[in-house]
């Protein structure tokens, strides 16, 4: 839902603003003119929802997508700013995150049921009044009904099936004069049909109430539209001088009904009137009302803008289809989609779709942590912290609960919350055996951490005897604990396990990096693509918290759009990093390799050194 509000926001924010300025430019034009362009804009703002549904999508074209190496340098610090008080190690239910969007979604909603509310009621006091009210007894030549309202009360114009006029009791005393020019504005309202087009602006109002230009539409639509009316009463016959001091008068001496404001036209408001009287007395403007064919064309204009939309409509219609289906499946395979090609907001709509579809509690567990390691990749420590509390929640009792509980060890390792984060991987380690060897990693950065270097020692000792040796799992586990070794001043068995971890990280290597069709070499008439921008990877969580260096070495085909296409890690390093370097190469932008001068497609590798300051 708020997905679908602020792409409608930003629709509506564009349309108003070009006709703000399209209405600037047609400053010498008649006020109908210019009546016309507001009248359009609000119109396709209260159309948008039906037309993003129904009209094909227009999408705007993005930009399109070695051996030669380019290297980058991955750095972060291992303490975090500020280390939250200890807390406990066992779990209790967390309260859920503050949901911001949910809550800006119905505060937006809330504010437009209101304004639709005091448009209803409006409609249903001048409804009543209309129906209890006598005809009026002063002479009165109209094609529709003219009724008294009460003495002193401003003239206006109400209802669209069945218009009338009510003019105030003590208006059978005025002057035959001022009683035909009152007359006529209302009944240059009733041709103009003003009560519709003011319906529609208010309308527009209602769903944009929090918009400035909203306000700025609604003011000069009612501002432009009383002009258009005085423009058909001068066009009448009527003498500017003459109509003036009567309308003056009638805004003196009157009093506006605020309550219905929003449901009829009333003649005069005192905020318009003086720029109202300067346009009534200036004999050089423009009068003539536009053509019904320009008048057609000024709505056609808001379609194509109605009809852009990104895809997210298609995961919209996916998210019905799996409602529909009751099957969560089709989302997370849709999710997974969408988190290779980085498309975060998009893969969250369809998790959280996902958990809502998910009814046993290890479902729900999955649900949850894939949210948690969808937040953590967006480095909201915070809310994956939540997710993954209430994820092992769901899953307690259950072997899965140690995916959460090492995830939440992680987190109090970053905080400095050494015992905590040493309870959960314990805890990790009792609920699933399988997990022992990434338990007993993060049992021994606690206990480096601390300063206990004997057990820390045990542990990393342990992590390797139950890790599978044959496993790109153990290649993390080799690079911290030779660290490890490394500062202990034991070189020989750092050295061994060096030997071990690039063994390990050549075989998880693809044996052959497959390419597309037409990629060019280095070399001869093939000159090399440069570098022009590019994104600093960032650190995981993990392994900010067991301080891993190292490299990730990527291979890309680097495009003639100057985009890095098929992304596919050859040298991995693990604990999150390779994903957060493919995200970080996937954002670089290169000057193109080229043969013979022009542009061509050119394989690339790409190292990405890691180093915590």
């Amino acid at each position: 839902m708020f997905l679908a509000l602020a792409a409608f926001s930003l629709k509506a924010t564009l349309i108003l603003a070009a006709a703000a300025l399209a209405a600037a430019c047609l400053k010498r034009a008649s006020a109908a003119a210019r009546h016309l362009i507001w009248t359009a804009a609000t119109a396709a703002i209260v159309a948008l929802p039906l037309l993003s549904v129904s009209l094909p999508r227009w999408h705007v074209a993005l930009p399109a997508a070695p051996d030669i190496t380019f290297a980058i340098l991955g750095t972060s610090s291992f303490a975090p700013a500020a280390a939250p008080p200890p807390v406990s190690a066992t779990l209790t239910a967390a309260p859920a995150a503050f949901d911001w969007q949910s809550a800006a979604t119905a505060v937006w909603s809330a504010g437009t049921l209101l304004f639709i509310a005091s448009i209803g009621l409006a409609y249903l006091r001048l409804a009543r009044k209309r129906s209890r009210a006598a005809a009026f007894r002063g002479s009165h030549p109209s094609p529709i009904p003219v009724l008294e309202a009460e003495p002193g009360s401003m003239p206006v114009l109400f209802g669209l099936l069945h218009p009338v006029v009510f003019l105030p009791a003590d208006a059978a005393q005025w002057s035959e004069e001022r009683r035909q020019m009152v007359l006529l504005h209302e009944l240059a309202h009733w041709r103009r049909a003003d009560v519709l087009t003011q319906l529609i602006a208010r309308a527009a109002l209602s769903l944009c109430w929090w918009n400035p230009l909203a306000w700025r539409a609604w003011r000069a639509s009612l501002e432009e539209r009383e002009r258009a009316a005085d423009d058909l009463v001068l066009g009448s016959g009527a003498l500017p001088s003459t109509y003036a001091g009567h309308l003056l008068e009638l805004a003196r001496t009157l009093r506006p009904a605020p309550a219905t404001a929003s449901a009829a036209v009333a003649m005069a408001r005192g905020s318009e009137l003086e720029r109202r009287l300067a346009s009534i007395l200036d004999a050089t403007r423009r009068r003539t009302p536009p053509s019904r064919g320009w008048a057609l064309a000024m709505m056609l204009l808001a379609l194509p803008l109605a009809a852009f939309q990104a895809a997210q409509a298609d995961v919209d219609r996916l998210i019905s289809a799996a409602v529909s289906q009751g099957s969560f499946l089709i989302l997370d395979d849709a999710a997974q989609g969408a988190l290779d090609a980085q498309r975060f907001d998009e893969a969250k709509k369809l998790l959280e779709a996902s958990l809502a579809l998910r009814t046993n509690p290890a479902d729900r567990g999955a649900g949850l942590f894939r949210l948690g390691v969808l937040a953590s990749r967006l480095d909201r420590s915070g809310e994956a912290r939540s997710y993954y509390e209430r994820a092992a929640q769901a899953w307690a009792g259950r072997p899965e609960a140690a995916r959460a509980l090492l995830k939440l060890a992680v987190d109090a390792i970053g905080a400095k919350e050494y015992a905590r984060a040493f309870e959960l991987a314990e805890q990790a380690k009792r609920t699933n055996s399988a997990q022992s060897a990434e338990a007993f990693l993060w049992m021994a950065v606690v206990r480096r951490a601390e300063g206990n270097n004997a057990e820390a020692a045990a542990h990393f000792r342990a992590a390797m005897a139950v890790q599978d040796a044959e496993s790109a799992d153990a290649i993390p586990v080799g690079l911290v604990y030779a660290d490890f070794l490394r500062s202990e001043g034991r070189e020989p068995e750092a050295a061994q396990l060096d030997i071990l971890t690039a063994r390990l990280r050549k075989q998880a290597a693809p044996a052959a990096t497959p390419r597309s069709a037409g990629i060019e070499r280095i070399g001869g008439a093939v000159n090399a693509p440069k570098l022009l921008a590019k994104v600093e990877p960032k650190y995981s969580a993990e392994a900010r918290a067991a301080k891993l260096t190292g490299s990730s070495v990527l291979f890309v085909e680097v495009h003639p759009d100057g985009r890095a296409r098929n992304i596919q890690v050859v040298n991995p390093i693990g604990l999150g990093l390779d994903d957060r370097a493919r995200e970080a190469v996937s954002q670089w932008r290169f000057e193109p390799g080229t043969k013979d001068g022009q542009p061509v497609p050119v394989a690339a590798t790409i190292e990405v050194k890691w180093k915590l300051l």
